[in-house]
Parts: structure tokens; sequence; C-alpha cells
């Protein structure tokens, strides 16, 4: 009697809970007690076996946790994590040995429904993956575009628990999809001799659905019929399940991430997962592509800065550091371009002192001018100098050429000479009533020098072809000038 109203009291407390709540024999596994919750999701099935009933066998389960709560356990609670066969949902059950009614030993399973618990579980820990795998693509800087997509679709595959995937890119106008990366597995299993890389996209079938519908599409049944499917080759990749995810940048879609044969089924987590994980990986190759055409372009930009035969440097207009200098200039000054480099512009290119700059300080424009430039050992060199000012990463620079005009300003100065004598010597011949044909001589001979110097400077001459002096022109008072 007392057993009996101990049982009583113990199925109304059990009837009273949410949670689920069996007993049954452990020898026989014969459910002897049900409460409502259990009714309610398993039906009344008292008298049944246990394992036929919770997971659908026709055995006893061979993770049966009887061997832990009786014999030298009996009395001691043993709690475990599991999920359901049957409906695939999660249960934290605490099992214990507790005596019946007619006195036997029985089997007391409480379970407490914790599928949601377990799927933020899961999720944050897909999400703790999914960031250190982001975080492993952005430490693959100097890893190839094959490497990276690569490691990217390896990784989709292990956070959606997938056995195959590939990835596909996408043309301008989105017709066609260029397959870029198939998983090892799906290279193992699939036994086409001649795989196709590129496919048009009206002509392929369920996998280019994401890219018309513009969504994630999941099929987890790839056995039933679907209108959508235009086949699939002999000796294709078998596919029991399958989901493809297209990844935008803006409006357009880049590329096709496509996985396959998950135990479970394809879910939203999975779409996320898959999404996030893309746009990472696209985001570093945009990055990569970016930085390839920036570093192009300085190979060009440097290729011809290095060939023009002017001097030319570029200047940090806030700091007035020398930024970049070109080889022509390097020989101009007589340093090496790390020793230019980072020094202040007044040391080198300008006289000016600091906060007296003439662009930058006193806004003067220079163009086609005439400046000086100071070498590293202190000389100045007469140059034609030209500076325009442009932005650079947001930033002022000043860009500076610089043509060496030392050799014109050398052979002006020797023709100011000339000239002068030219002038002298016909002063001295004008106011010389007897001339020589040597004295005659020499005015031809310095027009002459004159013509030859203007011609090195590119001007017309200034004499007519002087002719040679003789006696008989000397002697008439001719004129030779």
């Amino acid at each position: 009697m007392a057993l009996d109203a101990e049982r009583r009291q113990l199925t109304a407390m059990f009837d009273g809970m949410e949670e689920t709540v069996y007993v049954s024999d452990p020898n026989t596994y014969e459910l002897l007690y049900l409460n409502g919750t259990f009714a309610e999701q398993w039906g009344d099935c008292v008298g049944e076996k246990c394992y036929k009933v919770l997971q659908n066998r026709d055995t006893p389960c061979p993770f049966c946790t009887n061997d832990r709560i009786f014999g030298e356990n009996t009395g001691q609670p043993y709690i475990w994590d599991f999920q359901n066969e049957v409906n695939q949902r999660w249960y934290r059950c605490f099992n214990r040995a507790i005596r019946w009614s007619d006195g036997r030993m029985v089997r007391f399973e409480l379970a407490i429904d914790i599928q949601e618990t377990r799927q933020i579980q899961e999720e944050r820990q897909m999400d703790t993956q999914r960031m250190g795998a982001l975080l492993r693509l952005n430490q693959m800087t100097e890893a190839s575009l094959s490497e990276v997509t690569d490691f990217a679709l390896e990784e989709v595959i292990r956070l959606t628990g997938s056995e195959i995937g590939y990835l596909a890119f996408l043309n301008d106008d989105e017709s066609v999809l260029t397959m870029h990366s198939w998983s090892k597995t799906a290279m193992e299993q699939c036994a086409i001799t001649d795989k196709p890389i590129v496919y048009a996209l009206e002509k392929i079938g369920l996998w280019g659905e994401g890219v018309r519908q513009r969504k994630a599409i999941i099929t987890n049944d790839y056995s039933a019929k679907n209108p959508l499917k235009k086949g699939v080759p002999e000796g294709h990749v078998s596919l029991r399940r399958h989901m493809n995810v297209p990844v935008f940048s803006g409006s357009h879609i880049v590329l096709v991430a496509g996985v396959g044969n998950k135990a479970g089924e394809y879910d939203e987590q999975d779409v996320q997962q898959v999404t996030l994980l893309m746009e990472g990986m696209w985001r570093l190759v945009e990055r990569k592509r970016v930085e390839e055409e920036l570093r192009e372009s300085e190979r060009r930009s440097r290729a011809i800065l290095d060939s023009v035969q002017a001097g030319v440097v570029l200047i940090d207009a806030e700091a007035h550091q020398i930024v970049r200098a070109n080889p022509a200039v390097c020989a101009m000054i007589g340093a090496s371009e790390e020793q230019i480099i980072g020094q202040v512009c007044h040391k080198y290119i300008c006289p000016a002192e600091k906060g007296n700059c003439p662009i930058i300080d006193r806004g003067q424009s220079v163009d086609n001018s005439e400046r000086v430039l100071i070498k590293a050992d202190g000389t100045p060199i007469p140059v034609l100098k030209t500076v325009s000012r442009v932005v650079l990463g947001d930033r002022e620079h000043l860009l500076e050429s610089f043509v060496d005009i030392s050799d014109r300003k050398r052979i002006e100065d020797e023709l100011k000479l000339r000239i002068t004598e030219v002038s002298e010597a016909k002063h001295r011949l004008e106011v010389l009533v007897s001339g020589t044909v040597e004295r005659e001589q020499r005015m031809v001979d310095l027009k002459q020098e004159v013509n030859d110097l203007l011609e090195a400077l590119g001007r017309r001459p200034k004499y007519q072809a002087p002719a040679r002096v003789d006696e008989f022109s000397v002697a008439v008072g001719r004129d030779s000038g």
C-alpha cells in the first residue's frame, strides 16, 4: 500500500511536468508509465517496447543506458544528451533506477527538449568556425586564386557537414558559369573523364536555378521528380541532397557555391554559413585583384618614369618630403634614390627656406621656368623646371620635372663672350684705317664661331656664310659684315 501511495504521488507529480517522462522494465523494455507530455508526442503506448516507440527499432538500442543506472550504479543518476533517431530533436536525458509499486527496480527517464539550446550552441560553434575560416582567408595574402577558392570551398563543405562541393564564377551578363573548383571528394567520386569547365546557363538544370531565381536553392530529396532537372551525364557524382547559393557583388551575381550529400537536411542556417563565408572569400578575391592592378599600374608608372630622360621627383606637399625620384634626377643630384627618398625637398630641389616654398607657401606657378637644382655636394645646377599639383591617396603632392640646362647655359655664356669679341674687333677695324688680311680673316673666323655656337643651340645663324678674305677685297674696302 505504501508503494502504491508513493507511485500515485510520483505519477501525479510527473503528469504535471512539461518534460517527457516514462518508466520502463529494464529486462523486457516494456513501457510501464507515460506522462501526458510523452503521450502527446508519442501516443498512448503503455505495454509496448520502448525502443520501438522511441527509436523505431526492432531490437534494444545499442546506446541504452541501463548498464549505467543498474547493478553497482543502482540509485545513481545518469545525465546525457541524445538526438532522437525518429524526430531528430536533441534531448537532455535524466536516467535513474527507481522502485516501482510492485517492488521491482525500473528505469525512470525524464527528457528535456534542448533542441533550441542545442541549435543555438551549434550556430555559435558554426559562427566561431566560420570566423576562424574568414580569419585564415584574410591571412592568405600571398596565396594564389586557386589556393584561396579551394580553401574556402573545403571550409564550406566542413561547415555544412556536406560530402561534396563546387565553386563556379559567372561572366558579366550572368549567362555563363565557369567551374573553378571541385572539392577533393567530388573529384574522387566523379567518373566523367572529360569534365566540362564552361556551362551556358540556359543549358543547365537544377543547379542553375540559384542564378535564375537569384536565391539559394535547397533540394533535400534529389531523387524526387523535378521539372527543373535536366539530367546528369553518366559517371556523375551521385546526389542525395543539393544546395547552391548565389553570391552577389552589389546587384550582380559573381559566383555560385554548391554543396551536396549532407547527412541531414539543408536549411537556412546552411545557406547563411555558405553566404557569409563566400562573401568573405569574394572580398578577398576582389582585394587581391585590385592590389594586383595597383601593383601592375605601379610597375607601368615606374617603368615610364624611369625611362624619362628628364629628372622627375614626387614631393608630399604637406610634409615637404621627397617620396619618389627617377634615375635621371638621381644622376643630376649625384645621390641614390635611397639617399633622396624621405629628404626634405629644400635640401635638393630648391634653395628656399622652410616655410617659404614658392609653390606651397607663396602660391607661385612654375611652368618651364629657369630654376636651380641643388646637388648632393651643394653645387647649384641650372634647370628648366615644371611643377604640377596632383592628389594621390587623398594627399596633395607636387610632381616636379627638371631638364639640366648646364650645357646650354655654358654655350650661351660662350656665345655672349664671342659676340662681345666680334663687336670689339669690328669697332677696332672701323677705327683703324688700315686693315690687314689677317685681321679681316679674324673677323670672318669669329663670325663663323658665332654661327657655329648658334647652330649648336638650334638657332639660325646670325651672319651670312662668311667668305674667305683676300687682299683685293681689303684693298677696295669691301665690307664683309
